[in-house]
């Protein structure tokens, strides 16, 4: 690939204006003929196409693939020439007519094909595609061609008929060449050469397109390489596809029409989706087990610190408990030793409180005081007990979460254990792809059991 030189730029400059003064005279000419067809059949749906094969009473020269319309009573609706065999030609229409077309006019472009390569080297002259002049400096003899004969071993597929000597001599030449030219009359065994040369090729790990001038031509090519390549590897994997429009007179196989190399292959991928979520589902099972005991593990953490914590207050209350006591106790012998005071000043005489020092209204002050305060630290004892009791609650329910977590962690492993033992002993006896027996289905990490 490369930008053309200024040698080859003027060639194709030159060659461009040929192909429009080739143009302009094509549709001065009536190049878009008009032709009528008869007896039209549906033949197949081939992607927005619906393909119908008429009958012509005149010979039709035009190339296969070439856009057309198709005119059925006073309409004209887009088509494409399918192919031509004898005197049927095959037209993709872009409207269903149902089973049957009794007449209609195939109005052809003729200069389509001349069109689109004026498009191409014009794009190639103002720099938006790259012109690859190899293959035409081979074949005009503008550069040297390696040309030998290749003695490896060709790695036949093996056939009924298989090659005779000329077409081995054939096929030799193409492999060791750049370029090779095949000629021969009608029915000397062109086609069936091409086909045992795609399969050498293929076999080659080499790619291989194949070109005709005619749909039937390609479909012909394909369909023997199709034969010769049957129950290999690279024919059930669908490396022969063949693309564009297949032509309605010869019937290639399932395998090298893409749509159908899909739906095969998609079948096989289906199964093999169905095998692996087969053997998914034990290991999600077993995931979403592993998960679950890791959460209630991570809450048992969550509820021994909270236990601890607990703990820790309890301790404070029970402390904060024996303090409260030992004050109430105090309290409590003031407020009798105060009682016994009072009692003694009230029935003393003057004279004896004054001597004394007994004041009945101070004594009472006093009295009244260590009662509020005994009082206060009774309501704080009280309220120290529901403290405690509230606290020691807490504890027994957290006790019970570890306890439960716990138990719930070992039912988990337990039944993680037992499924990965099924599991086991199920594919054991369960042959794989290959046909050999899997000892194992998984292995477990056993960090994760911790």
């Amino acid at each position: 690939m490369k930008t053309p030189t200024s040698g080859e730029q003027a060639r194709l400059r030159e060659f461009v204006q040929a192909l429009k003064e080739e143009i302009a005279a094509l549709q001065q000419n009536g190049g878009g003929s008009s032709t009528s067809v008869y007896d039209g059949r549906f033949n197949r749906r081939e992607g927005e196409f619906f393909v119908y094969v008429f009958t012509i009473e005149n010979p039709l020269i035009v190339v296969d693939d070439a856009p057309a319309k198709i005119k059925v009573g006073n309409e004209e609706f887009d088509g494409q020439i399918v192919s031509i065999q004898g005197s049927e030609v095959a037209v993709g229409i872009k409207r269903d007519f149902h089973t049957t077309i009794p007449e209609a006019k195939l109005i052809i472009n003729r200069w389509f094909l001349l069109e689109a390569l004026r498009k191409r080297y014009e794009e190639v002259l103002s720099g938006q595609r790259e012109l690859n002049t190899h293959l035409a400096q081979l074949l005009f003899k503008s550069s040297s061609a390696n040309s030998v004969t290749d003695q490896n071993d060709l790695n036949l597929p093996s056939s009924a008929n298989p090659p005779n000597d000329d077409q081995l001599q054939a096929i030799r030449a193409v492999c060791g060449s750049d370029i090779h030219f095949i000629w021969g009359p009608p029915g000397t065994g062109k086609t069936q050469t091409i086909g045992f040369l795609v399969a050498v090729l293929l076999r080659r790990g080499l790619r291989v397109l194949i070109v005709a001038h005619t749909n039937v031509a390609t479909d012909n090519a394909i369909a023997r390489a199709a034969e010769l390549l049957e129950g290999t590897e690279d024919y059930q994997s669908g490396k022969l596809v063949r693309f564009g429009n297949v032509s309605t007179t010869v019937v290639l196989p399932e395998m090298v029409i893409l749509d159908k190399i899909i739906e095969r292959l998609g079948e096989q991928q289906k199964k093999q989706i169905k095998r692996l979520r087969e053997q998914l589902a034990p290991v999600r099972t077993e995931l979403d087990c592993l998960r679950s005991a890791s959460e209630r593990l991570s809450r048992r953490d969550e509820s021994q610190k909270d236990l601890g914590k607990l703990e820790t207050n309890l301790q404070s209350c029970v402390h904060e408990r024996e303090n409260l006591q030992a004050r109430e106790k105090e309290l409590i012998l003031g407020l009798e030793d105060a009682k016994t005071n009072l009692t003694d000043a009230q029935a003393a005489g003057k004279l004896k409180r004054f001597f004394r020092g007994l004041d009945p209204v101070k004594l009472q002050n006093h009295v009244s005081r260590l009662q509020i305060d005994l009082n206060a630290i009774r309501d704080a004892v009280s309220a120290n007990l529901t403290k405690r009791n509230q606290i020691q609650t807490a504890i027994e329910r957290k006790v019970a979460e570890i306890e439960c977590c716990g138990t719930k962690c070992r039912s988990c492993f337990l039944a993680t254990a037992s499924a990965k033992d099924l599991s086991e002993s199920g594919t054991k006896n369960s042959p794989n792809r290959n046909g050999k027996s899997q000892s194992k289905f998984m292995q477990p990490n056993a960090n994760s059991v911790h």
